[in-house]
């Protein structure tokens, strides 16, 4: 018995984050991740001096200038193409929900009141961030 399968599949669904961020003169690093195995991708609107590798989806490189630039993520297979706009911020400081979305950037939390809220004798809260790459992280807590 064989079988034979005809047909285009589904189009890449981009799953990776909406927003990055860096810092102006800091080195950027972004991989375009999507499902259904898509063969090209695209991002018009990105920064000057930041570019994409078509083939793996890795956009990279250093921007001097500053702003917040909307880009049209796509990646692309046989059966049609997927999108997300992309904001990159480049400025000396972003956002922490900015820099916690950013690749390279992993965050945890933990403790009995993580969220908004008073914290009680003998409780605890904690956020534990770890950057990667160059760049700085700037937050408060207010207790």
């Amino acid at each position: 018995m064989s079988f034979t399968l005809n047909g285009t599949g589904a189009a890449p669904v981009i799953t990776s984050a909406a927003t990055a961020g860096v810092a102006p003169g800091s080195p950027f690093s972004y991989q375009i991740t999507a499902t259904n195995s898509p063969t090209s991708f695209s991002a018009p609107g990105l920064p000057a001096g930041i570019s994409l590798n078509t083939s793996s989806g890795l956009i990279s490189g250093t921007s001097s200038s500053t702003g917040t630039f909307p880009v049209s993520l796509g990646a692309t297979n046989a059966a049609g193409t997927g999108s997300l706009t992309l904001t990159i911020t480049v400025a000396q400081s972003i956002s922490l929900a900015t820099a916690l979305d950013t690749t390279g950037t992993s965050w945890t939390t933990g403790g009995d009141a993580v969220a908004s809220g008073k914290i009680g004798d003998e409780q605890q809260s904690w956020v534990e961030t770890t950057i990667t790459g160059s760049g700085t992280l700037n937050f408060w807590w207010k207790v």
